[in-house]
């Protein structure tokens, strides 16, 4: 008889989490919520039943003893063959406690119980009570990195509010809350597949996608009673469909409409069918505007309008040409968020409302038009990552300044870089080096050589 593996005396959370990551980063996960039963889709020999269904299908009274164990699921190595069978009961009815007990299966069989110890090992049979309990403790470690990735989420600014965790990643209050226990205790320590993580979901952060994340997850409790707690966390505003984050906000800060309170707002939309109505229905689907990148101080990394770096350097007015690099409320004075267009509350322009409104067009693949000679390349879809470490990981502001509104396809080891100007061009082309060190390192991308063109946009 095979001597099975000895079980670790203590939960191994640093492997959970290395593990967890690893799997983010093979699938290439990219937005949140991240989705357990697509993950277990994805690998054709782990099977999901239902416990209702498996018991029609196999005129068992109680598969896998679910019942009689009190368990909620159960994952068994089928014998004679490498698959496996995952068993949840779904009469549970809460969608956050079954997508973290499917993530905790999961664990389970990526942490390898099945494979290097008993099959029995998830049965307790031939287990001690504290054996047992290492093995869901690593599972429960993996399925917390796994939907709540430690290396995305304290990334966000959560002032020391669980809810908003639970909101992005669609798990409970109380996981959350945990979540946020452990990211105040935890040391971070690095682990490889963490900026090929950080390169896939950048884009969901930087474009407001779990903006949208948030929002849904809310208005799935509407119009419950916990509803109008949740909604707080983002609103749509139905005239112009930007995200409203801030509670406390009476205006529209895109476009200066009002907008209603969280215990007034309604999330859904109404649906037409030529002249019929045919009802409220859908949750509104919301915008991000584009905001000028701030640094650490909370001040422009650069002029929007000269785009230069070094002009606006601790100074509230730009020395080059002149444009305030603080916005302020016209009406009350005050001083708001770069981002704001109008005064969130009297609904006022800003200062900055004037200067977003001079920034051309951005540089997008459908308004830019593409020389026959790159017809077969394709758009390099981590492009804004990339951008983000010339600037803030290789502290190369100028640099940054120069490319922050470009774009760039590749074909394997060839990448050609659109920026606006010729100025823009030459500062890319003297640096070169630095952006492929940048592409090797965080991007884990081939491209060896870079062209540089000065976009021609479209014309109707």
């Amino acid at each position: 008889m095979q001597k099975r593996a000895e079980i670790p005396s203590k939960p191994r959370f640093s492997l959970a989490t290395k593990k967890a990551y690893e799997l983010l980063a093979e699938l290439e996960i990219c937005e949140f919520p991240v989705d357990p039963r697509k993950i277990i889709r994805h690998f054709p020999s782990w099977h999901l039943k239902g416990w209702l269904e498996l018991q029609v299908n196999t005129g068992e009274t109680d598969p896998l003893n679910l019942n009689s164990e009190k368990a909620e699921a159960k994952t068994v190595k089928l014998r004679g063959s490498g698959d496996y069978l995952i068993v949840y009961d779904e009469r549970v009815d809460n969608i956050q406690r079954i997508r973290w007990t499917l993530a905790h299966e999961i664990g389970h069989i990526v942490m390898g119980h099945l494979v290097q110890y008993d099959a029995t090992a998830l049965n307790r049979r031939g287990l001690t009570q504290d054996e047992y309990g290492v093995l869901e403790v690593e599972a429960h470690c993996f399925a917390s990195d796994l939907l709540a990735p430690k290396t995305i989420i304290r990334r966000f600014d959560f002032q020391n509010d669980p809810q908003g965790i639970a909101l992005v990643c669609d798990i409970s209050k109380d996981a959350a809350e945990r979540r946020l226990k452990e990211l105040k205790r935890m040391d971070f320590g690095y682990y490889p597949t963490e900026n090929r993580i950080l390169r896939n979901f950048y884009n969901h952060l930087s474009n407001g996608g779990f903006y949208q994340v948030v929002h849904n997850t809310a208005c799935r409790f509407y119009p419950s009673v916990i509803y109008e707690d949740l909604c707080k966390y983002s609103r749509v505003c139905r005239q112009c469909n930007s995200f409203v984050t801030d509670e406390e906000s009476k205006h529209c800060t895109a476009c200066g409409s009002k907008i209603p309170l969280p215990h007034l707002y309604m999330p859904l939309k109404n649906i037409s069918g030529g002249v019929f109505n045919i009802g409220w229905s859908f949750y509104l689907e919301g915008n991000h505007y584009y905001e000028m990148p701030m640094g650490k101080k909370g001040r422009l990394d650069f002029c929007p309008i000269c785009r230069d770096a070094e002009s606006i350097k601790d100074k509230d007015i730009c020395e080059g040409c002149g444009t305030p690099t603080v916005n302020r409320c016209t009406g009350e004075g005050k001083e708001l968020s770069h981002a704001y267009r109008y005064c969130p509350d009297c609904g006022a322009e800003t200062t900055f409302k004037a200067i977003y409104d001079t920034l051309p067009e951005r540089l997008n693949a459908e308004n830019v038009q593409i020389p026959d000679c790159f017809e077969d390349y394709i758009e390099c879809d981590y492009w804004q990552f990339i951008v983000m470490t010339i600037g803030y990981w290789a502290k190369e502001l100028s640099l940054y300044a120069a490319m922050e509104d470009s774009i760039a396809f590749y074909d394997y080891e060839d990448m050609v870089i659109f920026v606006r100007s010729n100025k823009e061009a030459d500062c890319v082309h003297k640096s070169k080096e630095t952006i492929l060190t940048c592409l090797a390192k965080y991007g884990e991308s081939p491209v060896k050589n870079i062209s540089v063109v000065v976009a021609e946009k479209w014309t109707i």
